[in-house]
């Protein structure tokens, strides 16, 4: 059976899209412990877990319109705001906005040198 032709450029496509997005995920860097506990001060009960998750959403949510803005593209205290502008169009939930932001601040905090780096290292 031979493949059908005019399924080949969506496959080809798909698998640019698929390498985009797989290049542009692994430049976004994954939460710390130290990030956890940044976020923990901020938002009581954040965990590395939730922040990873955060990630996911974010990758996943927002990827799909833009490019991913690395976390240290903007400080700490503006990635609220950032999001906030576009939680409705990425369908965003209450939960995964607040779960977004904390990923996106705390990996600001760390990447930027703000005072995430001076608080982990006196802990």
């Amino acid at each position: 059976m031979r493949p059908n032709p005019a399924s080949q450029p969506r496959t080809w496509i798909g698998a640019v899209v698929a390498l985009v997005m797989a290049s542009g995920c692994a430049a976004l860097a994954h939460p710390t412990e130290a990030d956890a506990r940044w976020a923990a001060k901020r938002t009581p009960g954040m965990t590395l877990a939730s922040l990873e998750r955060g990630r996911r959403i974010y990758v996943e949510r927002c990827s799909g319109c833009h490019h991913l803005p690395l976390p240290e593209s903007q400080p700490a205290d503006h990635w609220e705001k950032v999001v906030d502008k576009m939680a409705a169009r990425a369908h965003l939930s209450e939960d995964h906005r607040d779960l977004v932001v904390a990923f996106l601040a705390s990996a600001s905090a760390r990447l930027r040198d703000d005072e995430h780096a001076t608080t982990a290292r006196s802990e």
